[in-house]
């Protein structure tokens, strides 16, 4: 329980101070399991990479590392 409730904290964190994140509403327990309310994304990540033609530029790779250490640095 201890690790669920940390873990609904931190997505709560990086959805509240993160653009890049998928932005999370709420929980609550039904029927004796947590129900998490997120917003609804239009694609996955899977998707995108799968559509892409090409890798990444060496450009594109560090904007997007740095993303993901500006989300990792709040929790």
């Amino acid at each position: 329980m201890k690790y669920i409730n940390n873990e609904l904290n931190n997505m709560k964190i990086c959805s509240t101070d993160n653009n890049n994140s998928v932005k999370y509403y709420e929980h609550f327990l039904y029927k004796e399991k947590y129900v998490i309310v997120m917003e609804l994304c239009d694609n996955s990540l899977q998707n995108i990479l799968d559509e892409r033609k090409e890798g990444f530029t060496s450009d594109q790779i560090f904007k997007i590392m740095n993303q993901l250490n500006n989300t990792f640095k709040i929790i």
